[in-house]
């Protein structure tokens, strides 16, 4: 193969822009910091900052968040019905890393117990589907297939499938109840 002038230049800039792109996922974004939220409770919780909705944490999960540098304030509430709540509590974010743990309120541990469940998704289907749980991609169901994933028992959510491919083709939203200690099945027809 002879190589070019155009040929040794477009290799090069192709060097040059993978490790720029190596280097910039390895450091920070200037103007930003990553608050990580560590829950070590045994509730699902949603992540307010500033009073905006910035995702859920499953209970013994942690959250990874970019916040723009400045003074905040950060505070969560159990996920179902906000009847547990942390914070506020101030956020100071100056292009460094930042921790918040939630901890278990004191109350007795029968009502603070988690009660896991599953979700089955059947797809009866010739497409591999994408699944998505309160807006959260969780895995794909092959065509054909099947597919499970771990909930949080006692609290609603709500289902959709979006074909994996071209996403032309979509499943529900279905909104579910999931009991505590009962698995949940959706089937997906074509």
């Amino acid at each position: 193969m002879k190589l070019t002038s155009s040929k040794v230049l477009v290799l090069l800039l192709c060097l040059i822009s993978i490790s720029s792109f190596t280097t910039a996922q390895e450091t920070a974004v200037e103007g930003y910091g990553h608050v990580y939220v560590i829950n070590l409770s045994s509730y699902q919780a949603r992540v307010f900052i500033d009073g905006y909705d910035r995702g859920s944490v499953w209970c013994g999960a942690t959250l990874k968040l970019v916040v723009v540098n400045g003074e905040h304030t950060i505070s969560a509430e159990e996920y179902e019905n906000a009847s547990i709540t942390w914070g506020p509590s101030p956020l100071s974010v100056y292009d460094d890393d930042w921790e918040w743990t939630l901890n278990n309120p004191s109350i007795p541990e029968e009502e603070y117990t988690t009660q896991f469940s599953n979700l089955h998704v059947i797809n009866s289907t010739g497409y591999d589907i994408r699944i998505f749980v309160d807006g959260h991609e969780k895995g794909t169901a092959l065509a054909g297939g099947t597919f499970t994933t771990t909930l949080q028992g006692g609290y609603s959510y709500e289902l959709y499938g979006e074909e994996y491919q071209k996403g032309e083709m979509w499943w529900g939203p279905e909104s579910i109840y999931l009991e505590k200690d009962e698995d949940y099945e959706w089937t997906l027809t074509p």
